[in-house]
């Protein structure tokens, strides 16, 4: 025993002719399936009338596109970006004098804002074979800041 279609769309609620497959306002399909049973689910294609207010999902249909609108300036210029960092500029002449004389124990990197090296050149500083690594290491950045190629943590050029 089945039903034959319905004479009114489940999904629009336009009037269909008996015998046409599919809505013709809509397109949705109109199936002809089994009523339900009591005490049993109804069949997975049976038709049933989308909430009030959501679309209804035939075969043609597609979601809107999603937008996602993302604030992308990030510093320099002279917007107002939320994505804007202030941190203040550091001297070059501070970098210079920090490296020279505290240089084997990280201070000129604590000052540019990199931890990490300068936690690993502070450990390093009081060790006696780790006091010569960090010299090395300290050598190579004094030379690095007095050409003007060091970079602070955003990158920026001391």
């Amino acid at each position: 025993m089945y039903n034959p279609p319905p004479s009114q769309c489940p999904y629009c609620g336009a009037p269909v002719a008996p015998g046409y497959p599919q809505c013709p306002n809509c397109g949705s399909p109109l199936q002809q399936v089994a009523p339900p049973h009591p005490g049993f689910p109804p069949p997975q294609g049976y038709p049933t009338p989308p909430p009030p207010g959501y679309p209804s999902p035939h075969p043609g249909y597609q979601a809107p596109p999603t937008i996602i609108i993302q604030n992308t300036q990030t510093g320099g210029g002279g917007g107002y970006g939320f994505n804007q960092v202030m941190e203040p500029s550091r001297s070059r002449v501070t970098m210079l004098l920090l490296c020279f004389f505290l240089g084997v124990f990280g201070a000129h990197r604590f000052y540019a804002g990199l931890t990490g090296s300068g936690i690993v050149m502070l450990i390093l500083g009081f060790t006696f074979f780790g006091l010569s690594i960090s010299g090395i290491w300290a050598l190579i950045d004094f030379i690095i800041i007095l050409c003007g190629g060091f970079r602070d943590s955003y990158g920026r050029i001391i």
